[in-house]
């Protein structure tokens, strides 16, 4: 039996963690196995020039080298997580997937083009969920969860309302 993936996209804070894990455990009552997982991965996230990014809002890189790492990384998980777990029968719940890259470097200055076309082996998903609120009520919630740990745009409520709307 084929898996699903079913993706969970939306802004920090908006409840992409509590919906995979709602939805986890509905499909444990099913017998039905599953891989929660995330894009982009810990390689992308650990990665220095990325982390400098997302801590301080300054980069060595060009963004279009960011978001080329970003591609990379997404093709490295669906190789070695989503297509073997999939082929296994599992469902896989992603937090986050290239509709979150496009939102994302397009409010960077990126032409979506460029992104659409470095993502263009990413396999569509099985069900795509978007969940949408405002930007303060997420910056709230990543303050409560995150505190003084929080990444630079996550401290503007600006910038939050901005992601929002791209999401």
């Amino acid at each position: 039996m084929q898996g699903k993936l079913v993706v969970i996209c939306g802004i920090d804070g908006s409840g992409k963690t509590t919906l995979q894990n709602n939805i986890g455990s509905y499909l444990e009552t099913q017998n039905q196995g599953y891989i929660a997982t995330r894009q982009p991965t810990n390689f992308y996230r650990t990665n220095e020039h990325v982390r400098k990014y997302l801590d301080t809002g300054e980069t060595d890189l060009s963004i279009e080298a960011i978001a080329l790492f970003a591609a990379c990384d997404r093709l490295m998980h669906i190789d070695t997580v989503v297509n073997p777990s999939l082929e296994n029968g599992k469902w896989i719940l992603c937090d986050r997937y290239v509709y979150s890259s496009y939102a994302y470097f397009k409010s960077r200055g990126i032409d979506e083009e460029f992104t659409r076309e470095i993502n263009k082996y990413v396999p569509a998903p099985d069900k795509v969920i978007f969940l949408e609120l405002p930007g303060n009520v997420a910056c709230e919630r990543v303050l409560l969860r995150d505190g003084d740990t929080r990444k630079f745009e996550e401290k503007s409520i600006e910038y939050m309302d901005d992601g929002a709307e791209e999401h």
